[in-house]
């Protein structure tokens, strides 16, 4: 039997998603990177969560900031921005893959 693959057709045991919250890599990167536009729609069709907000309402007064957040994510300079991302995925040298 073969073994089980993950997101981007890695095994799971050799993938690691880079996301906007990740600081370690292994032996494999998935970029994610499907543009701002569909980021937005995300957002919007995000359900309540409970594990970061006490209630639905306190997670829509958060909304906006979100949404600002998101529509700077190519413009920003910081750890959490495409910048920074995209010079981490270009420099790492093993096996890795964009999903747009």
């Amino acid at each position: 039997m073969g073994r089980q693959r993950g997101l981007g057709g890695l095994p799971h045991d050799r993938a690691a998603v880079v996301s906007p919250m990740s600081d370690c890599i292994k032996t494999a990167m998935i970029f994610l990177n499907p543009g701002v536009e569909k980021c937005l729609e995300n957002n919007r069709l995000r359900p309540w969560e409970p594990h970061k907000y006490k209630t639905p309402k306190e997670q829509e007064a958060n909304f906006d900031f979100l949404e600002t957040w998101i529509k700077d994510y190519y413009s920003r300079d910081d750890e959490y921005s495409f910048k920074c991302h995209d010079r981490l995925f270009k420099s790492f040298s093993g096996n890795k893959r964009e999903i747009n």
